[in-house]
């Protein structure tokens, strides 16, 4: 298949995605949108937005509420971002739904290229199509949660960490550690994903197992775990895990 071709494919199956994710968010009424922890989300957003501080209580006038760190800020600063320029809720709910079918739509091609790397290029397409159709990222962009976000930082690690190891480059290294440390950021129970990637770079090494320096692989996955453990270092410094190992705790049991 000539490259035209290639990316007139991948390029139509995203705008296929895309094309779902907003017919859906255009069209889904969810019964009182804002509960349980979207509400929470919501909260957290809405502080850093209009106050400043990074906390899930209800804002109580124009006084500042205690902030607290219980839940991940990588959702709730994506919220801050849109409520700070959208005042309106109405608007803000349509355009944060329209945000997350575009996040959500990105999540193809980026798989594409991953799938690509160790498989034939009509079956990197097929992933593709089936992501683009998979009912779950459909409908989850229709929710004020954390999976839209956490899918697209999830997708896009795995490509970066992998182009790192290919090209043993610092900045590629760098995006990558800089992307693992948002989807923890944004999820602590993805922590689970670092044992996954060390085991990748222990595959591709395994054929040569022979004492010596670091190889270029290892130095890559070291750079990939400077940059990420400094983000979410900055972020533990200023909210000790007293609080946020409970919740990673819960989120590895539930998932949430």
């Amino acid at each position: 298949m000539n490259r035209t071709a290639w990316f007139s494919l991948v390029v139509a199956l995203t705008l296929l995605a895309l094309g779902i994710r907003a017919s859906y968010v255009a069209r889904v009424v969810v019964e009182n949108p804002v509960r349980a922890d979207a509400a929470q989300y919501l909260r957290y957003g809405y502080n850093l937005a209009f106050h400043g501080v990074y906390s899930s209580a209800a804002s109580q006038g124009s006084d500042a509420p205690e902030s607290d760190s219980f839940r991940s800020p990588g959702y709730p600063l994506q919220l801050a971002a849109v409520l700070s320029v959208v005042d309106n809720a109405a608007a803000f709910y349509r355009t944060q739904l329209a945000i997350q079918a575009f996040l959500s739509a990105l999540v193809v091609p980026i798989l594409i290229l991953l799938a690509r790397r160790t498989m034939r290029e009509a079956y990197a397409l097929a992933v593709g199509l089936l992501i683009a159709l998979m009912p779950h990222q459909v409908t989850s962009s229709g929710y004020l949660l954390t999976e839209t976000l956490q899918s697209l930082l999830f997708a896009a690690c795995l490509l970066a960490f992998v182009m790192s190891l290919e090209r043993h480059k610092s900045a590629t290294a760098a995006v990558a550690g800089i992307l693992f440390g948002l989807l923890y950021l944004t999820n602590e129970a993805t922590l689970l994903v670092a044992p996954l990637l060390v085991a990748l770079v222990w595959l591709r090494g395994h054929e040569a197992r022979e004492p010596g320096p670091p190889t270029c692989d290892d130095r890559s996955s070291g750079r990939v775990r400077g940059f990420s453990a400094g983000l979410a270092d900055s972020w533990r410094g200023e909210h000790p895990l007293r609080v946020g190992e409970s919740r990673l705790r819960k989120g590895l049991v539930c998932g949430g």
